[in-house]
């Protein structure tokens, strides 16, 4: 694939015809030519891992590199691999039953690709949240508008650079913006399909856009998703997993456990437990740098908005003395206790290193409460009854669900990842991702042989004869 030196200053609207002129030329890629696209990436993100990983770490402060290399680096990789493996097997026409009153026919369902994917992505994981719907976009055989957060600035500069070195503006794309950038895209009506990652509060903004023009979109939205210890659940065990889940990129993931139930039956050891854990976590560490800070300080000041609030209101907090070199954050993970509604930590999602915990007094409560509030884009339960593991996952709705640890639901390709309700709408990650960017496009053939001329007028004496008995055939 050869660089197009006119692609540095392309705007949004030219981009997107050159984008849909390659697709109307080839509205059907052969399989070749998508792996060659899903291979090229995957190549151009193990070739430039470290590079990808030091801009990142520029535009937070400091991002650990082992975290980019697993939260991002791996995950695409994966992604890639995956779609190789089975591209060939999701292109395949599906042969489907046909109604038995028109049984010499076929009925047929080929996937088709949609056109022009516009991907809109976040700072927090930059490379992961722009490459897997892009390569999901790509096994489903469309052409691809990136558009990168510009709180990353330094990541999307050289995104856009290796982009440009590796692939012709007619198939993939990036370009760089503010908000209005993002405007101009949702509202350009040569897109065929609109993939946007972030807030809830930005993401209806879009979808509105969108609908202006009838662009159907995905929508990977936020939400307080909460993590549940049972009664019966190791405290211990569920603390590491929890803390881990929160740690991870400091808390600026959007299925982090945000906020934290515990069965009263732990209540007078949850502190000391957790604390310990903590203490632990940080004491071990003698490589400070694979702490992620806070991205800059408009979300410090946020953060610290938060827990003041919490601390007027009556909440506890406590934290490990322990602090971060060269960071925006100062602290690590603080526990908030004595939490309640009234506190605006309850209430919007936190996205740093604070967990707010409340106290149930039964698993039916803890449901009751989730329940009540916006539905999450992930719930975390940690127990070993698995009665009670069928009663949250019936009971309960959300994004997704992982039982006894955090976070790992999303790293599975076999499994859908996407929101419902407020947390989102729309799925992608393997099979899931290649549908959402394909269009089902059902094909009756017609047999030579048929009795299709019997249901047409003028209807005759044999119609009148059956037509009673059409109820039980169809």
């Amino acid at each position: 694939m050869k660089k197009n030196d006119s692609s540095q200053n392309l705007t949004v609207e030219n981009g997107v015809n050159l984008l849909l002129k390659s697709y109307q030329f080839e509205p059907y890629p052969e399989l070749s030519r998508r792996l060659e696209w899903i291979k090229t990436l995957k190549k151009l993100v193990l070739d430039n891992q470290n590079t990808f990983a030091k801009r990142i770490s520029e535009d937070f402060g400091n991002r650990s590199y082992n975290e980019t290399y697993l939260a991002e680096v791996l995950p695409v990789v994966s992604a890639a691999r995956h779609a190789v493996r089975y591209t060939k097997s999701w292109m395949k026409k599906k042969k489907v039953k046909t109604s038995p009153v028109f049984w010499f026919g076929k009925s047929l369902v080929y996937s088709q690709p949609l056109g022009v994917v516009a991907v809109i992505s976040p700072w927090n994981y930059p490379l992961q949240l722009s490459l897997i719907p892009t390569i999901n976009a790509f096994s489903a055989g469309n052409r691809v508008l990136i558009k990168p957060s510009e709180k990353t600035p330094e990541f999307s500069s050289f995104l856009k650079k290796c982009i440009s070195n590796h692939f012709d503006p007619s198939v993939l794309q990036v370009v760089e913006g503010d908000y209005k950038i993002a405007e101009s895209i949702s509202a350009c009506s040569k897109i065929n399909h609109l993939f946007f990652t972030g807030s809830t509060k930005v993401g209806k903004l879009i979808a509105k856009s969108a609908a202006e023009n009838l662009i159907p979109t995905t929508l990977e939205l936020g939400g307080k998703s909460p993590a549940f210890i049972s009664s019966c659940a190791n405290l211990g065990n569920s603390a590491k997993s929890i803390i881990a889940g929160k740690v991870m990129n400091s808390g600026q993931t959007c299925i982090a456990p945000d906020y934290l139930i515990v069965h009263e039956n732990h209540k007078n050891k949850i502190l000391e437990v957790f604390m310990k854990e903590l203490k632990s976590l940080y004491q071990q560490s003698e490589d400070r740098n694979d702490f992620t800070s806070v991205i800059n300080q408009v979300e410090v000041k946020r953060i610290n908005e938060l827990e003041r609030e919490a601390k007027v209101k009556g909440a506890t907090v406590h934290e490990c003395n322990f602090v971060y070199k060269k960071t925006h954050v100062s602290t690590p993970i603080k526990l908030l206790l004595n939490c309640n509604e009234s506190m605006q930590i309850m209430k919007e999602e936190i996205f740093g290193p604070l967990l707010p915990v409340m106290f149930v007094k039964s698993s039916d409560e803890a449901i009751e409460y989730v329940n009540f509030q916006n539905t999450p884009l992930a719930i975390y339960l940690f127990g070993d009854n698995s009665e009670e593991h069928k009663k949250w996952i019936k009971k309960t709705k959300s994004g997704g669900m992982t039982i006894n640890d955090c976070l790992l639901h999303v790293v599975q390709d076999n499994l859908p990842f996407g929101g419902v309700g407020t947390s989102g709408h729309g799925h992608y990650h393997g099979a899931w991702g290649f549908e959402n960017f394909s269009k089902q496009k059902p094909v009756f053939i017609q047999s030579k042989i048929n009795a299709t001329s019997l249901f047409r007028p003028p209807y005759g004496e044999i119609f009148k004869k059956f037509a009673k008995y059409l109820v039980f055939w169809v």
